[in-house]
């Protein structure tokens, strides 16, 4: 059968890419990386500010006890720094001292009162921010400002080393301060070390939690976010492929409608003198020899087939331009398709069934234009069949839409065909021209249907038109 079908308009929503969902899946790591990476910069900052204040409040504990002690006045109103540093460290409030060593301002040792091998002696750094503190003060009139450096070390074990300044108290008479010492003291840091531990766990759950509510409403926003990209990529994709059905359907239409203004013109031109051929077909000597009599009867029968079409092709015109309406039932229409091919169909030896008892009205607008398009189709079937074959055209209602299908025995058509053979001018045939299924998919389309192939193979081919019922056709078609 000379038919196929062009693509279907799709149902279904094109898929996205295949790489949309690893887009996602990457586009969450990557924010929750940068999410953790933030979290554990914050975290380390912290960490180590937090360790400092740990480290300097117990320096500065032990800079307020040794002061306190040498900020008490001797008999004499002034204090040498040694004895009452030694008084200082004997204190029970100054537990775990490892090692005091005293310094002069340049950073030379002085005197090293303890020693404790696990000690380490003052950076060059403790010793730079002391004396920058050291000069940048305004006046020393309370020893309990003089600044202090504090820093805590595991080599060794854990201990913490203090640099601070220490002054004797001022006399009454009033005389200036001597060039302050710098006590190095060295303390066991293991409270402290403890102390650092639970704080790191501390901060370890805590930005856990962090992590995980922020990921959570991260990973929900994007979520959603995502969702609706996709849903919005979802819907221009569906327009963009509904756009581009319209369109073939907007060619193909513009395509059709001038073919059927062609086809008027044919008509009206063909009509008359075909009438007068066939009269002169008719009036042919008899007495002539026997091919040309099977000549003239075969022209006579061509000559009335062609009168034929040409007659419903008007008549269809005039239906569609006039204002009489009635009503035929499926199976009449089936059956004036019958006898409308019987004839050939007979002449080729092949059998045509086209009986049903489908009692569904139609409009007359409606069976005139379907009766052309099955009649159509099942010209193209018996063109197609050798003798003994078969072509069955039926009909059944199904979702109120009326299902005509037009089935025949044939070879199957070709593969690499089927999605041309609905374009005007495309055909398989010899001769042919290309327009039948053309514009029976466009009288179809007019009756608000579908003309489709059902499906084809080395058993046959099945065309199938579907029409909703309770509808009039547009008046647009050829």
């Amino acid at each position: 059968m000379n038919a196929a079908t062009p693509a279907s308009p799709p149902t279904q929503p094109p898929r996205p890419p295949g790489g949309f969902p690893w887009l996602v899946a990457g586009s969450l790591l990557i924010a929750l990386g940068l999410l953790a990476s933030a979290i554990v910069l914050t975290q380390t900052q912290l960490r180590a500010e937090l360790r400092n204040q740990l480290a300097n409040r117990d320096a500065q504990g032990l800079a307020a006890i040794v002061r306190k002690q040498l900020a008490t006045p001797s008999d004499t109103g002034d204090q040498d720094p040694l004895p009452a540093l030694l008084e200082a460290l004997i204190l029970p409030e100054l537990p775990g001292i490892w090692s005091v060593e005293l310094y002069d301002e340049t950073g030379r040792l002085s005197v090293s009162l303890l020693r404790d091998p696990r000690a380490h002696p003052p950076t060059p750094m403790q010793f730079a921010t002391v004396a920058r503190a050291l000069n940048e003060r305004d006046s020393v009139e309370n020893p309990t400002v003089l600044p202090l450096a504090a820093e805590f070390s595991e080599q060794g074990g854990p201990q913490l080393n203090v640099l601070l300044p220490v002054e004797t108290t001022p006399s009454i008479t009033g005389q200036a301060h001597r060039p302050p010492t710098l006590a190095a003291i060295t303390l066991d840091g293991s409270g402290l070390a403890g102390e650092f531990v639970r704080l790191d766990r501390t901060l370890s759950r805590r930005s856990w939690l962090v992590f995980g509510l922020l990921g959570t409403v991260m990973s929900v926003a994007l979520g959603l976010a995502f969702q609706r990209l996709m849903r919005t990529d979802r819907l221009l994709r569906q327009r963009t492929a509904h756009l581009e059905v319209a369109n073939r359907e907007l060619t193909l239409s513009a395509k059709t409608s001038a073919v059927g203004a062609v086809t008027a013109h044919l008509v009206h031109g063909l009509k008359n003198p075909l009438a007068g051929l066939q009269q002169f077909v008719t009036r042919l000597d008899p007495g002539g020899t026997a091919p040309e009599q099977a000549d003239a009867a075969d022209a006579a029968a061509t000559a009335r087939r062609m009168k034929a079409m040409i007659d419903d092709v008007v008549r269809v015109l005039r239906d569609e331009q006039g204002v009489t309406a009635f009503e035929l039932t499926v199976a009449e229409l089936l059956a004036h398709v019958r006898q409308r091919s019987a004839g050939v169909a007979r002449d080729l030896g092949v059998q045509l069934d086209c009986s049903t008892d489908l009692p569904l009205p139609l409009s007359n607008r409606t069976a005139n234009l379907t009766a052309l398009i099955l009649e159509n189709l099942v010209t193209n079937a018996l063109q197609v069949l050798t003798a003994g074959g078969t072509v069955s055209v039926t009909a059944r209602a199904v979702d109120g839409a009326v299902l005509l299908q037009v089935h025949d025995t044939g070879p199957g058509l070709p593969t690499g065909i089927r999605e041309h053979l609905f374009q005007p001018g495309f055909s398989t045939k010899i001769g042919g021209t290309g327009l039948g299924l053309a514009l029976s998919q466009q009288l179809a389309r007019s009756l608000e249907g579908e003309l489709t192939l059902s499906g084809s193979d080395s058993h046959g081919t099945t065309f199938t038109l579907r029409l909703p019922t309770g509808r009039s056709p547009r008046t647009n078609s050829v």
